[in-house]
């Protein structure tokens, strides 16, 4: 039923369009990467066959690898984990920033356009102190973060710091499992 404001009616934007633009792409597993690097040649070898079989027969290739086959496509996939935490966190961050932006932005509108209540002059001058007193602390906080490293962006390093070493310890496993192997094999 027609109420006779559909005239006033405004499309809004969705919030995110702008960041969800460029998507980061997600980490690849070593199966992934060793899948990427022999599904062509699996292809030609099977010729008249479905992307399943070939999928599959790569599947098996994979399976059937030793330990120190698989190494060089686990780095490869440790580096690309890594590329996605770094690309995440620079995302987190623009996030937080665009955010903070617009919450600024619809206070100060709200403030210039006046609350219901009447927004006195005293309230107004009140919040102009209090934004450039926030300015100033801004200001100080990124002179200091210039040279000192915020505490999200230290957890961050410490974490991907860990994940390189379990990741290296892993890595030393594995080579020291084939060098066993090999030794035994050769006795």
């Amino acid at each position: 039923m027609p109420t006779g404001q559909e005239d006033e009616w405004v499309a809004v934007a969705p919030e995110h369009t702008n960041l969800s633009s460029n998507k980061i792409k997600a980490a690849s597993s070593a199966y992934q990467w060793y899948l990427r690097s022999t599904f062509q040649t699996t292809k030609q070898e099977l010729e008249d066959q479905s992307v399943g079989n070939v999928t599959k027969e790569v599947s098996i290739r994979w399976s059937k690898l030793s330990s120190e086959e698989k190494v060089p496509y686990e780095e490869m996939a440790h580096q690309d984990k890594m590329r996605f935490e770094q690309e995440s966190a620079l995302r987190d961050d623009q996030v937080a920033m665009e955010q903070a932006r617009r919450r600024k932005e619809n206070t100060l509108s709200r403030i210039e356009e006046g609350s219901k209540r009447g927004a006195s002059m005293a309230a107004r001058e009140e919040y102009d102190r209090r934004a450039a007193q926030a300015a100033e602390r801004k200001e100080r906080q990124n002179a200091l973060q210039k040279h000192q490293p915020s505490v999200a962006q230290m957890r961050r390093k410490e974490q991907a710091q860990r994940e390189r070493d379990e990741q290296d310890e892993y890595i030393e496993k594995k080579r020291s499992q084939v060098r066993k192997e090999r030794a035994k094999q050769a006795k």
